[in-house]
């Protein structure tokens, strides 16, 4: 019975999403760009070259389509809202609602994310009939997938939660998400796959919590690692997952302490 408030904000803002077709459209096409130019920029990278780093030109524009469709289901940006939300004044109208503001969050984010997951899909898979891509995965690699993507994204709410928060403290906030979030890309290997920095570099990212965020299935889907190596991510992500949930209680209570003294 509790969660059929969140599950109609889900509905309510899913039909709201139907509606404003053009810009979910903007979008998705903005989004494509960023594939193309993604392709064409490894595409002269691997002129002439079989194999980079243990990655083949097919097997790169195969990391490339995947990660970015994964990705469009992750939730990191949900901090300019958070941030935004306490910036204008609007939490208070929120702490005096019967809900869980986080999850009336994760429910209206999601209702976003599966309409953008499915236009995505359809333009992923034409890209891969016209690249001519062949993807075999197996069934239990699919299953370690659902799994990944299911942490992956718990992980990157959590994260843009924390950094949304940081509004309570600090006056010029956007900025500095915007730049967080190019650092996220990069580090989550949505840019460049981790494993193209140096290996000590690449060792530490790929147990930070953002490696989740869309490297770590896509690695999964095109074959790069064994079920004990899936296995030892998985704990280690999971980890992060009470770890940052830790984080973010923590910030929202001392954050709404600040709110209430200043009287925002």
């Amino acid at each position: 019975m509790g969660y059929r408030k969140y599950l109609f904000a889900f509905k309510v803002y899913f039909n709201a999403n139907l509606q404003y077709r053009f810009n979910t459209m903007l979008n998705i096409i903005l989004w494509n760009l960023s594939i193309g130019a993604l392709i064409l920029f490894y595409s002269t990278i691997y002129d002439g070259r079989q194999e980079i780093n243990n990655y083949s030109s097919s097997e790169m524009i195969n990391f490339i389509l995947i990660i970015k469709l994964i990705t469009l289901f992750m939730f990191q940006t949900v901090c300019y809202e958070v941030a935004d939300t306490i910036k204008q004044g609007n939490l208070s109208k929120y702490l005096v609602m019967p809900q869980n503001y986080f999850l009336y969050l994760f429910f209206k984010t999601m209702s976003t994310k599966i309409i953008e997951l499915i236009c995505g899909s359809i333009l992923i898979s034409i890209l891969m009939l016209i690249l001519r891509v062949n993807l075999k995965v197996s069934f239990y690699n699919f299953i370690y997938v659902i799994i990944a993507v299911a942490i992956g994204t718990i992980i990157s709410f959590q994260i843009g939660i924390i950094i949304g928060l940081l509004a309570f403290w600090l006056e010029e906030i956007f900025a500095l998400i915007w730049t967080l979030m190019v650092v996220i890309s990069l580090i989550s290997g949505q840019i460049i796959p981790i494993d193209f920095f140096p290996k000590n570099i690449s060792n530490i990212l790929e147990y930070l919590p953002t490696a989740s965020i869309g490297y770590f299935p896509t690695k999964i889907i095109i074959g790069h690692y064994t079920i004990q190596e899936m296995n030892s991510y998985i704990i280690v992500f999971c980890g992060w997952i009470i770890v940052l949930t830790l984080v973010s209680m923590l910030c929202w209570k001392m954050g709404l302490k600040k709110f209430s003294a200043v009287g925002t």
